[in-house]
């Protein structure tokens, strides 16, 4: 029987997308999205509600990677549909670290979110209108 590896997280953009690309990526370019999913639960001897803080990063990759870099900003919410995959590094010491990343299958914007490049609309006033 094969494992499950499915995770469904939705929250808001802690920093503005990253498009990362380069021979580490296999010459893929990839835009890396940073969220923080808020959880309110109770907790403690007086059951009293608490709020938690997730923070994850998710990895999109060609279409989905390139249209969220366009359109999202901090601050947006989405909903990110995806598997995990454990990130393998070295940092200058030589430790070796590791940690948990979102492989995106799909990414859904909860609100509408607003282009970064502005287009500037031209409207034609008749010269015998007034402005």
């Amino acid at each position: 029987m094969s494992d499950i590896n499915h995770v469904t997280i939705s929250g808001a953009l802690t920093h503005e997308p990253r498009v990362v690309s380069g021979p580490e990526n296999d010459g893929w370019r990839m835009t890396v999205l940073s969220i923080a999913s808020h959880e309110r639960r109770r907790a403690g001897k007086d059951q009293r509600f608490m709020d938690y803080v997730t923070f994850a990063d998710a990895k999109c990759y060609e279409g989905v990677g390139e249209y969220c870099a366009k359109i999202l900003h901090k601050g947006d919410s989405v909903l990110i549909e995806g598997t995990l995959k454990t990130s393998h590094w070295k940092i200058p010491t030589g430790r070796r670290m590791s940690k948990l990343v979102i492989m995106a299958d799909s990414v859904r914007f909860l609100a509408h979110p607003k282009p970064k490049v502005e287009v500037a609309a031209t409207a034609e006033v008749a010269a015998d209108q007034p402005v």
